[in-house]
């Protein structure tokens, strides 16, 4: 069990970090985004294999006409997480007895059901996933994926193709739009498995009052984030 004064400098330093995000709106985003690249980005659904809760997803893009590309964040809401304690995602030993300790304070209050625990008071409620992918910007219209960006289990962000080589962005893109597997109870991803079942998720434009509703002016889904921030839209 944890000390009050060890709960107390969590709450601190995560309050502290957590309100430190990337701030956008998203109503100026859907404004600048041709109409065109819209219903090209909505017409492409993402895959991703084992989405245990995986209710909506949004998005957020914008065009860059210097670059020649369309950034693309996507944002995929789960209601909650909780820990599985190495059940379908095995751990060693040491992260099991991590996970048992965390629905004290962190997921939840005392294990007690929708408490939201530190975790919505450092972040907000539900739990808010990103992957950020990179276009190609065709004549005026949605190309093909370049680069696709998400967390790993541990939380290392990492973009495919990556510089030796060791994933290939046909790994993680099916149908020109990501294809990922959730491969850890707080929702992170890796390339999928070969033969595993996928299923595909409609995208919608991530509505301002659902932005703020999920606080995404703090310090969540980060890597969807990034590329979005600038100018060089599409007159």
């Amino acid at each position: 069990m944890l000390r009050l004064s060890t709960l107390l400098i969590i709450l601190t330093l995560g309050l502290g970090c957590a309100t430190v995000g990337t701030v956008m709106v998203p109503e100026e985003l859907h404004d600048q985004l041709p109409p065109r690249i819209a219903e090209d980005i909505e017409a492409r659904l993402i895959h991703i294999a084992n989405p245990v809760g995986l209710g909506e997803v949004y998005y957020l893009a914008r065009v860059d006409t210097a670059e020649r590309v369309v950034q693309v964040g996507y944002f995929l809401v789960w209601p909650g997480e909780f820990p599985d304690f190495g059940r379908e995602y095995p751990v060693p030993r040491r992260e099991r007895r991590r996970q048992i300790r965390l629905p004290l304070y962190y997921t939840n209050w005392l294990y007690i059901p929708r408490s939201g625990g530190l975790q919505r008071m450092m972040f907000g409620r539900g739990d808010v996933e990103g992957i950020g992918v990179t276009y190609e910007l065709s004549d005026g219209e949605l190309g093909m994926p370049v680069a696709v960006s998400f967390e790993m289990p541990g939380h290392k962000s990492v973009t495919v193709p990556d510089s030796v080589g060791t994933m290939l962005l046909g790994e993680v893109v099916y149908r020109n739009a990501p294809y990922l597997q959730m491969a850890s109870w707080n929702h992170m991803f890796k390339p999928p498995d070969e033969g595993v079942a996928r299923q595909a998720f409609p995208v919608q434009p991530f509505p301002g009052e659902q932005w703020e509703r999920f606080n995404m002016d703090r310090r969540r889904a980060e890597i969807a984030k990034r590329g979005l921030a600038g100018s060089g839209s599409l007159p």
